[in-house]
């Protein structure tokens, strides 16, 4: 039931599995209570009920022998997994890394795989995009050697995800393809969806348009497949931002028109910010800086507090905004500060765009 998406039920038959556990007199009772707890901290985990998870979790290491196992591994994934949620990283990489020495030690290739991934999404959350992918090239190794090509197609996204953050054009290529490449193999049509959106990310970000444009065409038939707001909402704000780089200004507003409606309507407050640094964007080619200005300064507000790649890319663009308003100091100065974050965190694209920007100015 856990692994058929029926989380609620899965609850229900453990809770009861473990008032069962609770009363018998058995030498390995306490174990039998433990794998229970595991069991159901990652059911809640799967409901969204982190603090039940967190607890039963705990409870459930507290009870487990110290010596590495297969349950050991299970309940150090979760707890990774917890905290990524909760957005403590540090906790996160801390149990990641527990996790991925019980694998080794027991040894088991699956655990590990999965370890490897969860810490890839932890240094990924953790802006440490060179720690994402030394995971991630580990993770394949062993999805490989496991034949599990589901976990290949996702992790070629994911590394394709990060090489682009990375700048790193022909890797980030050369992993999507490869991600759509497997998806269509095995069938996993929101693998498929998922590398096709962010291969026209990344022709965009290189100048191919034509390319972007072309697999965005391809995306109508797989958003029939799968019904998802928060797809619908990328494939628009691709759209956009390729009018845009076409000149197609008008087009580019409607594009993104659409995506912010539809990201306000279900308060998907983060997607509608991203959106709306696009918007500006189109409002600074359309020669409208002020409109500019107060969209791009609501959107890095929204962003700062948990999206620091995407603020800075909006602090960016509001620094052009006041620029272009004649406020030159203050908005040079957000520019200059976008720069030295993109330069921590290696945003390779980004760092250009600014260059360029300051070329231009001089």
């Amino acid at each position: 039931l856990l692994y058929h998406e029926k989380p609620a039920d899965a609850l229900r038959w453990l809770e009861e599995g473990l008032e069962s556990a609770r009363t018998l007199k058995d030498d390995d009772v306490d174990i039998s209570v433990a794998a229970f707890l595991v069991d159901i901290g990652w059911a809640h985990m799967r409901l969204g009920e982190l603090d039940a998870a967190l607890d039963a979790l705990e409870s459930g290491l507290e009870g487990l022998p110290a010596e590495p196992s297969t349950i050991r591994g299970d309940a150090l994934s979760s707890l990774t997994g917890v905290y990524i949620y909760r957005g403590d990283v540090q906790s996160a990489l801390e149990y990641g890394k527990e996790a991925l020495n019980n694998a080794r030690s027991i040894p088991d290739l699956w655990q590990e795989q999965i370890a490897l991934s969860n810490l890839a999404i932890a240094h990924h959350r953790a802006l440490d995009w060179r720690g994402a992918v030394d995971s991630l090239l580990d993770a394949v190794v062993l999805a490989e050697q496991i034949g599990d090509k589901r976990v290949l197609a996702g992790q070629a996204v994911n590394l394709g995800n990060t090489y682009m953050n990375l700048g790193e054009g022909d890797a980030a290529a050369r992993q999507l393809t490869r991600g759509i490449d497997l998806a269509r193999e095995s069938h996993l049509v929101e693998y498929e969806l998922l590398a096709l959106q962010s291969l026209a990310e990344l022709m965009i970000r290189t100048g191919d348009l034509a390319g972007a444009t072309a697999r965005l065409l391809e995306m109508p038939a797989l958003l029939e497949i799968i019904d998802s707001v928060d797809n619908e909402i990328k494939v628009q704000r691709a759209w956009a931002e390729v009018k845009l780089a076409n000149g197609e200004v008008d087009g580019a507003l409607t594009h993104a028109e659409a995506a912010i409606r539809a990201a306000d309507e279900r308060n998907l407050h983060g997607p509608a910010a991203i959106v709306r640094r696009v918007m500006g964007e189109i409002l600074l080619a359309e020669g409208q800086p002020e409109r500019a200005r107060a969209i791009l300064s609501t959107s890095f507000e929204v962003l700062q507090p948990g999206y620091l790649h995407e603020a800075t890319r909006s602090q960016f663009h509001l620094g052009r905004a006041k620029v272009a308003l004649g406020e030159e100091a203050e908005g040079i100065d957000l520019i200059m500060q976008a720069q030295a974050t993109f330069e921590q965190l290696g945003a390779g694209f980004d760092l250009a765009e600014v260059e360029q920007y300051l070329h231009l100015r001089r």
